[in-house]
């Protein structure tokens, strides 16, 4: 088989590995656009709100990612040498990290979310409370986004990145 064939075949087996992936990262950049195209019908303050609402947890969010990212070589590696007591333990551990370091944030963002808000931002009283209703609720639910980054990484990790 020469060299070109050999690229072609390696980049079919990428592409089909993570088209998946790229199409779930999409949807979960739209699903910010969605919310807050529907909160923009609110009114401008709440559109604004939902903006730096975004922002921050955007920032916050992609931690989730950073968490997860030693799992990959892991968790694949120990997989690929059927070593599957090792997958089992850095699975959990992941999952353990991720639930603590989440569990952490979420609760340390939640207690000072209105100094967040207004040392980074600066909003108006008013888009600053709306911000923080909506941003208070979002950072209540941060270890299940860092719980669904880990369990992602695991099962895209053994292969299966269509799940």
């Amino acid at each position: 088989m020469s060299i070109e064939n050999k690229n072609q075949v390696t980049m079919q087996k990428i592409f089909k590995l993570s088209w998946p992936v790229m199409i779930g990262m999409i949807l979960q950049s739209l699903l910010n656009t969605v919310d807050t195209y529907f909160i923009s019908n609110l009114g401008v303050n709440q559109a604004a709100a939902a903006g730096i609402a975004n922002s921050i947890t955007g920032v916050i969010f992609v931690i989730s990612t950073l968490v997860s990212a030693g799992t990959i070589a892991l968790v694949s590696r120990s997989y690929g040498e059927n070593d599957y007591l090792k997958v089992k333990r850095y699975s959990g551990n992941s999952i353990a990290l991720a639930g603590l370091i989440g569990i952490s944030l979420g609760i340390l963002c939640y207690l000072n979310a209105i100094s967040i808000i207004e040392k980074i931002f600066s909003p108006s009283e008013i888009v600053g409370n709306f911000a923080y209703e909506y941003i208070s609720i979002i950072f209540l639910g941060t270890v299940f986004v860092f719980l669904n980054s880990a369990l992602r990484t695991i099962i895209q990790s053994l292969g299966d990145t269509m799940t």
